[in-house]
């Protein structure tokens, strides 16, 4: 988490106890310790120095603590009340069974509140089968990503000359058309593409040069241009972060609603990023009061998969 969690911490403890105090890491382990007393192992702590703000000098530090997998169940409940809203408004999005998705939401909650990122993931692929569901809005986005990306190579191996398609190919390739056009005895010279591609290009008489770049030009359109399909796990992968973001979203905001008699004004920050919707770039810099139901329908991330876009407080 940013700095503006770091702050809304210090501000939201020391308006409960007007004193200094010591300020916790806001990460899932650091944050929800504060919450759940003693549990964990500490095996990390680090002073950071201090934070004056009002006047008041606060001390920071991180401490990092490990917990026994009954320990992260026990803390999971606490973290349910912004994470179940968070897993149904992404799920509301996708196409699968609803029995499969209330089996998925207890064990993803845990793995979201054990901090693996990678446990997130398998618990998705073992509730949700590979054919078993639809993340339309996914697929949208990796049409649209893997689509560029092909104008793109496509363009370039249109304009590309021979040696540009040849570096395209794989050794082994290059090898094969080495040993066609420079005859049976003669050897490759060294193991560098660089090397094969030179000696090839100096063997190739200018007739053949020309229909060999364009059999090589057709053939490497052709197979960029084959449609492309998402991949099930990354799928599974951008699901599980999609919920973690959309869950801290929601922390988040309670927290600085907490600040709202300090800090009413809010200001929306684009992630710019390739792809980004166009609906988050038009929203950049816009600020609102923290009541306006603008917060309530556009508070980020949206819908995007790989949306990153944030609020912050809008200082005096």
């Amino acid at each position: 988490m940013g700095i503006i969690d770091r702050i809304i911490l210090l501000f939201t403890k020391n308006k409960q106890t007007n004193q200094s105090s010591m300020l916790e890491e806001p990460q899932r382990e650091q944050s929800r310790d504060h919450n759940a007393g003693q549990r964990g192992q500490v095996i990390r702590k680090e002073e950071l120095g201090s934070i004056e703000t009002q006047g008041i000098k606060l001390k920071a530090s991180i401490e990092v603590r490990r917990f026994t997998e009954e320990e992260t169940r026990q803390n999971a409940e606490e973290d349910r009340c912004y994470f179940d809203p968070a897993f149904w408004k992404v799920a509301k999005g996708i196409q699968a069974n609803k029995s499969s998705l209330n089996a998925l939401l207890s064990e993803l909650l845990v793995a979201y509140t054990s901090g693996d990122p990678r446990r997130e993931t398998q618990v998705v692929i073992q509730h949700l089968p590979e054919g078993t569901w639809r993340w339309p809005a996914y697929e949208d986005y990796v049409l649209k990503r893997d689509g560029d990306t092909v104008k793109r190579e496509t363009e370039k191996i249109k304009s590309g000359d021979l040696s540009e398609l040849l570096n395209c190919l794989t050794i082994a390739e290059l090898r094969g058309l080495h040993k066609q056009h420079s005859g049976e005895k003669r050897k490759s010279p060294g193991r560098k593409k660089s090397d094969i591609v030179s000696s090839l290009m100096g063997a190739i008489d200018q007739t053949s040069a020309v229909t060999l770049a364009e059999t090589l030009r057709s053939r490497l359109i052709r197979e960029i241009d084959e449609p492309c399909e998402a991949d099930y796990r990354e799928m599974c992968s951008v699901f599980a972060r999609k919920v973690t973001m959309v869950a801290y979203g929601i922390r988040h905001r309670n927290q600085m609603l907490e600040l709202a008699d300090m800090y009413p004004v809010w200001r929306f920050i684009a992630d710019d990023r390739e792809g980004m919707p166009e609906q988050c770039r038009k929203l950049n810099g816009k600020t609102f009061r923290h009541d306006d139901p603008f917060g309530e329908t556009h508070y980020p991330p949206c819908e995007w998969p790989e949306c990153a876009c944030r609020v912050e407080l809008k200082m005096r």
